[in-house]
């Protein structure tokens, strides 16, 4: 039988508590199925594209795909299933066309075609997407659309189970608002831009959860996941790299300890993520993007310059649904964006409260780079905002930012925050995610000039699935259980100004304290007074007294406490 203390050293929880863990993660997997449910294959940008390089992924031998080739011997076009090809293109920036019209068109029938990778994009991405492709469209889709929910689920699952109490509350606090509504129908699609997503927003937690492990276990697992993490983002897209780059840096910044010990251990592991992305950055010619693009010629680059930066905004936003899904064809409600740039806008809020100037440096670090990069890009394509850049091109930066504000060193998690204000945030993603998935199914079930009331005059649906209304509401539910879930974990109904305070650290404390706690440290005794000021203040809650006193001593040294 499974000894449940070797569970417990990597931090999985016991008794109820570890059925609570696994009702989230189910309730997460629901959650993410239902989304890859709710539209028809070709909903999600550039579907035609990247399907038919999922059919036919690079390299390709004389004769597979029917493949046709310029003189020069480069990819020119192949041959793919009819609906592989034109499945968007009957619905594609028409709203009010549903997705009936994919069903009319032939799986068996093929058709030639120049859209595909022909070495823009990685192509492990596209031949792991292949293992899944069978004679059935539909239903190769679907299996990849649901494949990449659970890789999602397992990785950020994985970091939740190894992660502590106030680690966990960061995951919500990172994830919750770039997830709803961009963010989770990326996941739940087969675009690339969902491994990317997940995959930089898993090396930047397993980073920060690895830098303050307690234990050896702990650490290798958390960095483990987080290397996974960036492998299968950079396998997508090429401009992960140097996502990568700065994420390592900017969590380097705000996790550093200049201690021999966690220098040798957790050092590592940034190193190898930062090689990882150094090296896409270097040998892929998506992440060269910016210095390969030529100038072009602008009669007033200083008015373009000026009007980009002032509408710059509209991007940003667009990351949490003020841009429409898909081919820019289903637009979200106001509430769907409002209450996810809300549930952002607390993060940001509530982590500038203690804002020391590791957290300014890092976080800083990933804001210049949200706004710097799209401007430069515009600007060298002489475009302006609305064109070309689409906020899903910046999205897996939004969760690094996100966590770096929200992460708190002295108490190796999130900052604190009252239960009264998880309750309110996770209200407003909840009502987000529910929205925006409502919407979404009844844009592709009638198109958006069809029946309000969802499930009326279906003109779409996949065969052998619940109907969309139990879609709606299981999605709508499980969703709600995650958000508040990890929100609450480790909150308290004081207010944030009592239950925030410190615990005494050699970090944090003044001269005096940190000698007081080098003597204990070496085995020295201590007055009852000096004891006093070591113990952490009694207003910190009970769930987090059972972690370890701090990320600064090794597990062998913690310091005596009378």
């Amino acid at each position: 039988m499974t000894n449940p203390r070797r569970w417990r050293a990597i931090g999985v929880p016991g008794g109820w508590r570890s059925v609570s863990v696994v009702v989230v993660l189910a309730a997460a997997l629901v959650s993410g199925i239902c989304w890859s449910l709710a539209s028809p294959i070709g909903a999600s940008p550039d579907d035609d594209y990247h399907q038919a390089s999922i059919w036919c992924p690079v390299p390709l031998s004389a004769g597979e795909c029917g493949v046709e080739r310029a003189a020069d011997g480069s990819l020119k076009s192949i041959e793919v299933p009819k609906s592989v090809a034109q499945s968007a293109a009957c619905f594609a920036f028409h709203p009010e066309v549903s997705g009936s019209c994919t069903t009319h068109i032939s799986d068996t029938q093929t058709i030639r075609t120049d859209r595909f990778n022909k070495g823009e994009y990685p192509g492990a991405y596209y031949r792991v997407m292949h293992v899944f492709v069978g004679p059935w469209v539909e239903r190769s889709v679907a299996m990849m659309r649901i494949f990449n929910v659970v890789l999602a689920v397992l990785l950020l699952g994985g970091l939740a189970l190894v992660a502590n109490t106030g680690q966990r509350r960061l995951l919500g606090m990172a994830l919750l608002a770039p997830m709803i509504p961009l963010g989770i129908f990326l996941t739940a699609s087969v675009n690339p831009s969902g491994w990317a997503f997940v995959g930089v927003a898993v090396a930047a937690l397993g980073l920060l959860i690895a830098a303050d492990a307690q234990t050896r276990t702990r650490h290798l697992v958390a960095t483990g996941i987080a290397i996974v993490g960036a492998a299968q983002a950079v396998s997508a897209r090429g401009d992960a790299g140097p996502y990568l780059c700065v994420t390592t840096a900017a969590v380097a910044i705000a996790t550093v300890r200049w201690e021999k010990g966690w220098l040798l251990t957790r050092l590592p592991g940034f190193v190898a993520i930062g090689l990882i992305g150094l090296v896409t950055f270097v040998t892929n010619s998506q992440a060269g993007l910016i210095g390969s693009t030529p100038n072009k010629v602008i009669d007033k680059p200083t008015h373009l310059f000026y009007y980009n930066l002032t509408e710059l905004p509209n991007i940003l936003i667009g990351m949490f649904g003020g841009w429409a899904l898909g081919w820019l064809d289903n637009p979200m409600p106001a509430v769907v964006s409002s209450s996810s740039l809300f549930a952002a806008i607390f993060v940001i809020v509530t982590g500038i409260q203690r804002f020391p100037l590791r957290k300014a440096l890092s976080a800083g670090l990933i804001a210049i780079v949200l706004v710097a990069l799209p401007l430069k890009l515009l600007q060298q394509l002489g475009e302006k905002v609305g064109f070309w850049v689409q906020p899903r091109y910046l999205l897996p930066l939004a969760p690094v930012l996100l966590a770096l504000l929200a992460y708190d060193h002295v108490h190796r998690g999130a900052v604190r925050i009252t239960r009264s204000q998880a309750v309110i945030a996770a209200v407003f993603i909840s009502l987000a995610n529910a929205l925006g998935l409502y919407t979404t199914l009844r844009r592709y079930l009638t198109g958006l000039d069809g029946p309000v009331i969802l499930g009326r005059d279906i003109e779409w649906w996949w065969p052998g699935v619940p109907g969309p209304r139990v879609i709606f509401v299981m999605g709508a539910i499980c969703f709600a259980v995650v958000a508040f879930a990890v929100l609450l974990a480790g909150s308290s109904w004081r207010p944030t100004s009592a239950v925030d305070a410190p615990s005494a650290g050699p970090e944090d404390a003044g001269p005096s304290q940190r000698r007081l706690w080098k003597r204990t440290k070496a085995g020295q005794s201590t007055t009852a007074k000096d004891s006093a000021a070591l113990t952490p203040p009694s207003s910190v809650p009970p769930t987090d007294r059972s972690d370890p006193p701090g990320p600064h001593a090794p597990e062998s040294e913690q310091p005596v406490r009378t």
